[in-house]
């Protein structure tokens, strides 16, 4: 399998993923280009080296079109052209001796492996081609002494550059994928309780609408908030809304999230109404009996409830919210500090 960079994540693996597939597909389009050179007569190779060359292309153009449907096969294909580029590698430079530039496939073949395969793959394929270069100029004499060592240092030089140059690529798809994490939590987290904001909850909720399981829903209203905001100020009334988060985000709904002002919901999945209508009643007296500190002591807070249960006559997000919603104000009109069900 090939090796991962350190820190490599999922953006990494994309962009390995994409450039294996141009590598493979470019290799495979190269044995095309030479097999009608040759039938045109332009140039001829060594019926072994031919052979070499059609089997990696047509190899390469299979695996292609393998990992299209198959992603797994990516590490395997990978290491085919990996070990396939060094014995075409050698071969051409020890069987194709009309080909006086022969030494310079080297250069790409060394970049490719690297990205596609990682440092390992990259060090592989480079002292292949070096120990090729050297033994083919010593048979036949093809460049002078020091025109040996220019290449040789100059395929050292190609490495590390490629070398540094995917490190610092990686890097900065890293940068990226942090940053598009970043902003895709600063999107969908409430930024003073911590919770999930309703945009997570409304696509939360509309995964478990699609999934047909059933879960049951529950929206919260902390009883007369509006009076703690004018009597004690915001800002105590922002520290109640954090402690209730508190404990919502410490129960066993699946996700508990703010939906706005005073307004929480949760959703607890694959469980009955009854044991649903529990666990939210054993939520409401928490926060019943957990008081809040004030400047002049202990606040005590209510919170009213409305519930549905997905198995009732409501199947779209939009309707259960609604059915919730109903309930709650039921709860409200009913005294308040209490959970009524959806009829």
């Amino acid at each position: 399998m090939s090796v991962k960079y350190a820190g490599e994540n999922a953006a990494h693996g994309q962009f390995r993923d994409f450039m294996a597939r141009c590598v493979l597909l470019a290799t495979s389009l190269n044995s095309i280009v030479v097999a009608v050179l040759m039938s045109v007569g332009i140039f001829s190779i060594p019926a072994y080296h031919q052979a070499l060359v059609f089997t990696q292309g047509g190899l390469c153009f299979v695996f292609y079109l393998a990992i299209r449907y198959r992603p797994g096969y990516l590490p395997v294909a990978v290491w085919f052209y990996i070990i396939s580029t060094v014995c075409v590698g050698t071969s051409t430079d020890l069987m194709n001796v009309a080909d006086p530039m022969r030494f310079t496939w080297h250069f790409a073949t060394t970049s490719a492996a690297l990205i596609i395969g990682g440092l390992p793959a990259g060090i592989i394929v480079t002292l292949a081609s070096l120990v090729s270069v050297v033994v083919a100029n010593h048979i036949y004499g093809l460049l002078p002494e020091v025109g040996i060592v220019t290449l040789c240092s100059a395929l050292t030089v190609t490495f590390v550059v490629m070398t540094i140059l995917v490190q610092y690529v990686y890097r900065t798809l890293n940068d990226l994928q942090m940053s598009r994490d970043n902003l895709d939590k600063l999107a969908h987290t409430d930024a003073l309780t911590g919770l999930p904001n309703r945009l997570a909850f409304d696509r939360y909720l509309a995964s478990k609408v699609a999934s047909e399981r059933d879960f049951s829903l529950a929206i919260l209203d902390l009883d007369r908030f509006k009076h703690i905001n004018d009597t004690y100020g915001h800002a105590l009334g922002d520290t109640v809304l954090k402690e209730v988060a508190s404990i919502l985000a410490n129960t066993d709904a699946d996700m508990a999230a703010r939906f706005g002002g005073e307004e929480f919901c949760l959703l607890f999945a694959d469980i009955d109404s009854r044991s649903a209508q529990q666990q939210i009643d054993d939520i409401r007296r928490r926060i019943e009996h957990r008081p809040v500190r004030a400047a002049d002591g202990g606040i005590h807070v209510t919170a009213s409830f409305g519930f549905v249960h997905s198995s009732a006559p409501h199947r779209s997000g939009s309707a259960l919210l609604s059915a919730a919603d109903h309930a709650l104000y039921d709860a409200k009109s009913a005294g308040r500090n209490r959970c009524a069900a959806a009829a």
